[in-house]
């Protein structure tokens, strides 16, 4: 287990993270920000990326950018 404020040298009250289960594991990210919570269809990408196996696929937002949908549980368990 790592202490995430002594790592990157900042405030415990400043981290933001995610918490992801799976299974039977659980694991922590840090991430710069939060956005929010949204329901999307997500599209495969196929080969246009070869093997990502950290990537569930893609989806085009409401303003029209496309974000990359992470595969939660490949995380975890890697």
């Amino acid at each position: 287990m790592y202490n995430v404020a002594e790592i990157v040298r900042i405030s415990p009250e400043d981290i933001q993270m995610v918490i992801v289960r799976s299974v039977d594991k659980i694991a922590a990210y840090a991430v710069d920000e939060i956005i929010g919570n949204q329901e999307v269809v997500i599209k495969t990408l196929g080969t246009y990326l070869g093997a990502m196996n950290h990537l569930s696929g893609a989806t085009i937002l409401g303003n029209g950018k496309v974000a990359l949908i992470l595969d939660a549980s490949y995380l975890v368990s890697h």
